[in-house]
């Protein structure tokens, strides 16, 4: 048998093509039992920057495009441009790449083992998690453990959620006299919202679609909890917004702000949108500066507080090496769409993304 991957990334997908192609954690089980059918021994990765899937036969090549073709609703061509298609040696390779951080946006971040962690056990409930796939799996498991034990690869490294804490304290100084509002209560939104909390803000709000999730994370950072339903309100009263949920829509929208009476030429309002898909959709004439900022200008903004920190992981040892081939037409720094990952947002047509 030979290990067969196909999939896309934050290297070779836009933020438009990769929301398409993601699968919220509470489908991956379901996605799995569909396919295992036609494809034998399977598991998925779907996280905000990419999603593979790993097979044991590379005869599961064809219903495993099927599939991504009808769940992403994108046309052949842009998804030829996005997808890679790894197996045997390559795809081992990629893998362990993924799970040592060597794949990330931010190389070293620590959330991707989790990640893969989490994924070979949604397979195993799902009984697609067959002998080959598992072992393999468990050495990516080891692989990343070691990488991180005697490497320098985490050091000075960063989450995702955490860089965008550190780009809002860039862009807006102190935070003691701030308010904050994160939208998403899971893992991603809990990460953004302890570090705003370490980090001094003076004010936390949660809001999440289940007022309950919201305020078992709100009472553990002596926070606010409310539901998305008073985001206008919300969203009036702070200074920074950071948006992390799994949701499949959009939750800030062009009438979310203008309800709530947040947004003024002298008290702008910094957004920055983490998930995938994305939460946070402000394209229009009002907001038209808007609609050209992307993940790419996210992940500048990476680089320009790293610089400012001075913190700079070390290379990982040569565990494994980057066989992966691509295709470099599409570039992922195009986001169609007109949705933006970072911004302040300003009337009349002043919005000034970052």
């Amino acid at each position: 048998m030979t290990v067969l991957l196909l999939g896309a990334n934050h290297d070779t997908a836009a933020v438009a093509v990769r929301e398409c192609l993601a699968i919220p954690e509470e489908r991956i089980a379901d996605t799995l039992r569909f396919l295992a059918p036609s494809t034998g021994e399977l598991i998925a990765i779907s996280t905000c920057n990419r999603t593979e899937f790993y097979a044991a036969s590379t005869e599961s090549e064809r219903a495993l495009r099927q599939f991504i073709y009808r769940h992403s609703d994108l046309d052949e061509g842009t998804l030829d441009h996005a997808l890679y298609r790894l197996e045997g040696r390559d795809a081992v390779r990629h893998l362990l790449r993924v799970s040592c951080g060597l794949d990330s946006m931010i190389v070293g971040e620590p959330q991707i083992l989790g990640q893969v962690r989490d994924a070979l056990q949604l397979a195993q409930q799902a009984g697609s998690a067959g002998p080959v796939i598992t072992a393999l799996f468990q050495a990516a498991l080891n692989a990343g453990k070691t990488a991180r034990a005697v490497t320098g690869i985490s050091r000075g490294a960063l989450s995702v959620s955490q860089s965008a804490v550190d780009l809002a304290a860039h862009r807006l100084g102190s935070f003691e006299d701030r308010t904050a509002v994160v939208i998403g209560a899971g893992e991603t939104g809990a990460i953004v919202a302890h570090n705003l909390r370490a980090r001094g803000i003076g004010q936390l709000i949660i809001a999440n679609r289940t007022l309950e999730r919201a305020r078992h994370l709100a009472d553990d950072l002596h926070g606010e909890a409310i539901t998305l339903d008073e985001l206008p309100g919300a969203i009036a009263r702070a200074d920074l917004v950071v948006a992390a949920t799994g949701a499949p829509d959009e939750i800030v929208r062009v009438e979310t702000v203008t309800a709530g009476g947040a947004v003024s030429a002298s008290n702008p309002r910094l957004m920055i949108d983490i998930a995938v898909p994305r939460d946070i959709a402000l394209a229009s004439p009002t907001y038209r500066a808007s609609a050209s900022a992307t993940l790419t200008t996210f992940r500048n903004s990476f680089r320009e507080i790293s610089a400012i920190g001075e913190t700079q992981p070390a290379k990982s040892s040569p565990i494994s090496r980057n066989a992966r081939t691509r295709s470099s037409a599409g570039s992922p720094d195009t986001v169609p769409g007109g949705r933006s990952g970072i911004f302040t947002t300003m009337p009349n047509g002043s919005a000034s993304t970052r």
